[in-house]
């Protein structure tokens, strides 16, 4: 008996294994990606699933992620909304802007918030639909700063997902920092990689990351970024980390108030963004309100089943009651 349920055991989780790599590769086949021109001249990829019956969901991943991360979201929302899912500049399938092709670099900060303006002033206002925004670690903070840009959005709502409003730079004291991008900046290495020579290389094993505690979804993604090595990002460059610490260093949550309804999903476990930082702003807006996934990594959204469905509900529940 013992033997029996322990092949059952093996042959599910390889057939788990198996269906989690092969997914991506299904709904590639089936969504091709979109562009628009940012203010820069640069080409901005996303994915427009359409279902003009629902309202918009427009979703702005974090640092590194591809829009194509996303696609599994596609199968729990997709009956929901009609949704569009952003490369933000310098990644996915977006013009990188560097010559270290598989490294975070931006210019400036900002530059991250024009893009979703422009793209919701052509894209997403023009519809004269419902719409919302859900947003993840550093999608999180350029929303949080463009959705303080004007009270007159086309957003109804917004989620967002582990929102970086502070790094965390452990072992690194953050008084250090900027002592060590300012002899970095001395030098003139802002454009290079941190480590490494901006190689395309996946780093680390499952036992180590900081950002999910599945093991099926961190391997799928891993599969992911092995077939279309063109989509990765396996580090960042000096000037992406000097214009991110200066973004939410210099933010003050309590200078301007997000003026749609916000909910602000926190994982308990975060490792990656500091947590005070976003019970901080969500004390400070009065439409926000907040809610802890208990044992939750930083990426809620690839978490293990029983976390993740956790958060797609109050997702759901949270647009359903605007």
């Amino acid at each position: 008996m013992v033997r029996v349920l322990s092949l059952s055991f093996f042959i599910s989780l390889f057939f788990t294994f198996s269906f989690a790599s092969t997914s991506y590769e299904f709904l590639l086949s089936r969504h091709k990606p979109k562009r628009f021109q940012s203010s820069t001249k640069h080409q901005i990829s996303y994915y427009h699933i359409i279902n003009k019956a629902k309202p918009i969901l427009v979703i702005c991943p974090g640092y590194s992620e591809p829009a194509a991360k996303y696609l599994e979201l596609v199968k729990d929302l997709g009956a929901s909304f009609e949704i569009y899912i952003i490369d933000h500049r310098g990644q996915g399938l977006s013009d990188r802007l560097n010559d270290y092709k598989h490294v975070s670099y931006i210019e400036k900060f900002d530059n991250f918030i024009f893009d979703l303006d422009k793209f919701s002033r052509e894209v997403i206002e023009p519809q004269k639909r419902k719409s919302f925004i859900l947003a993840h670690s550093m999608g999180g903070f350029i929303a949080i700063k463009y959705l303080m840009s004007s009270s007159s959005l086309p957003y109804s709502g917004a989620v967002l997902n582990s929102p970086m409003l502070e790094i965390n730079l452990s072992p690194i004291p953050n008084w250090l920092a900027p002592y060590i991008l300012k002899v970095i900046s001395m030098f003139n290495l802002l454009e290079k990689p941190i480590w490494g020579k901006g190689e395309n290389a996946i780093r680390g094993p499952f036992l180590t990351n900081r950002v999910t505690s599945s093991r099926i979804r961190w391997q799928a993604y891993r599969d992911l970024l092995k077939m279309h090595p063109e989509m990765a990002i396996n580090g960042m460059t000096w000037n992406w980390m000097k214009e991110s610490y200066e973004a939410t260093t210099s933010f003050v949550s309590d200078e301007k108030q997000v003026t749609v309804p916000t909910l602000l999903l926190q994982a308990e476990k975060d490792r990656v963004v500091v947590n005070s930082a976003q019970n901080e702003f969500c004390d400070t807006q009065e439409l926000c309100s907040l809610k802890t996934l208990k044992k939750g990594k930083h990426e809620l959204l690839f978490e293990v089943d029983e976390i993740r469905k956790k958060t797609v509900q109050y997702i759901l529940e949270f647009y359903q009651s605007l």
